[in-house]
């Protein structure tokens, strides 16, 4: 292992890892060191792990002084938006239990599968069974409003505990 001198810091990547962009900048600067900072066009592979360090170069014994260069993970890729939920038949009465179906959805990031979908009907309507479904699902029941008028829904697609946009909303009126 290299022995820093008073003129020389030894820097390890591990000394950066994970560490955020201002913690990066203290570090450097406490040691006598230049921050180069970048971030990177790579996603984080992780949430968690956006915005914080993975690359660091020079390392070794370096000169106080030297510039040090510090890639951080750029953000971690969003879910896509989910296709607009479905339903055949009609026109519905008020109160009309209507089938809903669910589009394939295909717009997780790679590494988070999809975990299920949340459901979010307008007032007076209700998801038999309730607001959450699992991934798997292709089709749920929806009662809509005992009063006549329009009712909407919408949902959006849950990866590994990231959600998705709000889906546009089905809108179905009932007479």
């Amino acid at each position: 292992t290299p022995t820093a001198t008073s003129d020389t810091v030894n820097i390890t990547t591990a000394q950066f890892m994970g560490k955020t962009e201002s913690q990066v900048r203290d570090l450097l600067d406490s040691q006598g060191l230049v921050a180069d900072v970048q971030t990177d066009s790579s996603p984080a592979p992780t949430p968690g792990k956006a915005g914080t360090a993975f690359y660091v170069n020079p390392t070794g014994n370096v000169a106080k002084g030297t510039k040090i260069t510090v890639k951080l993970y750029g953000d971690f890729p969003a879910p896509a938006k989910p296709e607009i939920l479905s339903a055949s038949g009609g026109p519905f009465n008020a109160g009309a239990i209507v089938t809903v179906t669910v589009p394939s959805y295909q717009g997780c990031p790679e590494g988070t599968p999809l975990t299920g979908f949340i459901l979010s009907p307008s007032t007076g309507s209700t998801v038999i069974g309730g607001n959450s479904l699992p991934g798997s699902a292709t089709t749920f029941q929806w009662t809509l409003s005992n009063t006549a008028g329009p009712n909407t829904i919408s949902y959006t697609a849950q990866c590994s505990g990231q959600s998705s946009p709000s889906a546009d909303s089905l809108s179905i009126t009932g007479n």
